[in-house]
């Protein structure tokens, strides 16, 4: 797998960062790890888990990459 992370989106739908939490790894056993993602941007904003299966390289590099979205939207908001 070659990338698993955090996607923030603006309110109004434009990507504003994506947080790499796991780069090209297997899913064999548990994956323990503790993650934190620093957003510097004020106001409302959607997290997703995200995921992409093709090795990073690829994940990079095409849009052919095959994403999934895991979870979310989770709505927070930077004061």
């Amino acid at each position: 797998i070659g990338f698993l992370g955090v996607s923030a989106y603006r309110a109004n739908g434009t990507l504003l960062a994506f947080h790499y939490s796991w780069i090209d790894f297997n899913l064999k056993g548990d994956l323990p790890w503790r993650d934190n993602i620093s957003l510097t941007e004020k106001g409302p904003l959607n997290l997703y888990l995200v995921i992409c299966y093709d090795p990073s390289s690829i994940c990079d590099s095409s849009a052919n990459a095959k994403w999934d979205t895991l979870s979310g939207p989770i709505a927070v908001t930077i004061n």
